[in-house]
C-alpha cells in the first residue's frame, strides 16, 4: 500500500476516535414535573396590600427539577417584577416536596390581584403558573361580590343619548344609596353624568337627574354638552323619600336638595366646606364638614331640609396625616350612624348622642357605602356585601 495512502487511513481513523470521543455539553436531566403538578399552592392574604404565596403541603415531585422561581405581579395588561427565590426541598418517602415561600408587598392595591410565577427548570425551560388573590376578602373572609358596575348598560345611563362622545368608562361610583330594588350612584370618573339608578333586580339603568343650572365654564362658551346646565354631581349623596341630597363639583360648599319627582332643585344648603358624609332620613340631613377653626378635625352637622342647624359634633381627631378622605361616608341604620374612617367605623348612637366601640372597616379605602336589609354594601367599580353581625369591634 503506497505510504501516502497509509497516512490518509491513518489521519481518518485518527479523525472519526476524536469525534466520537467530543462530548457537545452537559447532558441535561428530562424533566418530570408538569405545569399542572406546580398548581398546588396556597395564597394567605395578610393585609390589605399585602400576602404570602406558597407551595401547597401536597406539591409532590419525582426530582429536583426547578432551581429558581421568579414572581410578577399582573397590572393593566402588564408584568411587574417582584423578586426571584430559590427553592428547597424536603423527602417525602419515595417523592419529594418542592417547598418555596413568597411574601409579597402589592405595587398596586386592588381589591383583585393576579400574579404570574415563573418556574425556571433544570432543563432551561420556563414553567408559567397564574394564580390570583381576592384582597377584598382581608380582613373578612366571608365578603362577597355583589356586581360589577360593568354589567350596568352604560348607554342607558348617558344624559346625552351616547352620542356626545363623551362616554365615560371604565365606569365607577363616589357614592351610592340603595333605596328598595333600585340603587342610585353617581358616576366616579364621568361628573357631567349626575345621579342614576339601576335596578339589581330587573337589571335595567336609567339616569335620573339633570338639574338646571349654570354653565360649568361660561368664561369659554364652550358648546359641548359637559358645559351645558346641568348637575354635576360632587362626591357624596342621599335619597329619602322624593328627595336627593348632593355636594356639587364646582360649588362644593353646597349641598343640594333634588326633588326627583319634578327633577327640581328645590335650594341649596350653604355648608361652608366641602363634605365628607351626605345622610338624610326622617326630615333630618346629617353631614360632615372639616372644622373651620381646628387643623385635623371634623365635624358632624344635624340640620332640618330648610337648613337650620340642629346640632354639631365634633369628630374625633384622625391624626396628622388627616386628609379630605380621612372621613368618607355616612350611613344611618336603626338608630346608629356608621361614620367611615378609613380603617375604622364609627358608630353614634343617636338617642343619646354618645359614640358606641368602633369597628374594624372592611376595607381601608373606598368610596360609597350603604346599610339595607342587615347588610354593609360597599365599593366603587364593584360592590361588595358582609354581613352587618361580622363586623368586628375595634381591639
Amino acid at each position: 500500500m503506497p505510504r501516502l495512502v497509509k497516512i490518509l487511513i491513518s489521519l481518518s481513523f485518527a479523525f472519526i476516535i476524536f469525534n466520537c470521543n467530543k462530548t457537545t455539553g452537559p447532558v441535561l436531566p428530562d424533566v418530570t414535573t408538569s405545569e399542572t403538578t406546580l398548581t398546588n399552592l396556597r395564597v394567605n392574604i395578610v393585609s390589605s396590600d399585602s400576602l404570602v404565596i406558597r407551595n401547597g403541603d401536597s406539591l409532590l415531585v419525582k426530582a429536583m427539577d426547578v432551581e429558581k422561581i421568579s414572581i410578577f405581579e399582573e397590572h393593566e395588561d402588564s408584568l411587574f417584577f417582584l423578586k426571584t427565590i430559590a427553592p428547597s426541598y424536603k423527602n417525602v418517602g419515595s417523592l419529594l416536596r418542592l417547598e418555596y415561600l413568597l411574601p409579597i408587598k402589592v405595587l398596586y392595591p386592588d381589591y383583585d390581584k393576579s400574579f404570574v410565577l415563573q418556574f425556571n427548570m433544570s432543563d432551561d425551560t420556563i414553567i408559567e403558573v397564574k394564580t390570583y388573590a381576592n384582597m377584598y376578602k382581608y380582613p373578612y373572609e366571608n365578603v362577597e361580590r355583589w356586581f360589577r358596575f360593568t354589567d350596568i348598560d352604560i348607554g342607558a345611563i348617558d344624559p346625552y343619548g351616547g352620542d356626545s362622545g363623551y362616554l365615560c368608562t371604565p365606569l365607577y361610583t363616589y357614592d351610592f344609596e340603595i333605596i328598595d330594588n333600585n340603587f342610585y350612584f353617581n358616576v366616579g370618573n364621568c361628573e357631567a353624568w349626575g345621579i342614576s339608578k339601576y335596578n339589581f333586580i330587573t337589571g335595567e339603568s336609567e339616569y335620573v337627574s339633570n338639574i338646571s343650572g349654570e354653565d360649568r365654564y361660561p368664561e369659554n362658551n364652550d358648546p359641548s354638552p359637559l358645559n351645558k346646565p346641568h348637575y354635576a354631581h360632587g362626591v357624596h349623596l342621599a335619597v329619602d323619600g322624593d328627595y336627593l341630597f348632593c355636594d356639587h363639583a364646582t360649588v362644593e360648599s353646597r349641598i343640594y336638595v333634588v326633588n326627583l319627582r319634578l327633577d327640581s332643585l328645590d335650594c341649596f344648603i350653604d355648608i361652608s366646606t366641602p363634605t365628607s358624609g351626605i345622610e338624610a332620613a326622617n326630615d333630618i340631613l346629617y353631614f360632615i364638614v372639616e372644622n373651620e377653626y381646628l387643623s385635623n378635625n371634623y365635624d358632624l352637622r344635624i340640620c332640618n331640609y330648610d337648613g337650620e342647624l340642629l346640632n354639631n359634633i365634633n369628630l374625633p381627631v384622625v391624626g396628622p396625616d388627616n386628609d379630605m378622605f380621612a372621613y368618607n361616608g355616612i350611613e344611618l341604620y336603626k338608630g346608629i350612624l356608621y361614620i367611615w374612617n378609613r380603617d375604622k367605623i364609627l358608630r353614634l348612637n343617636l338617642s343619646d348622642l354618645t359614640f358606641l366601640a368602633p369597628l374594624v372597616s372592611p376595607r381601608y379605602y373606598h368610596d360609597g357605602f350603604d346599610i339595607h336589609d342587615d347588610i354593609l354594601y360597599y365599593g366603587w367599580n364593584d360592590i361588595y356585601w358582609l354581613e352587618l353581625s361580622e363586623l368586628r369591634e375595634v381591639e
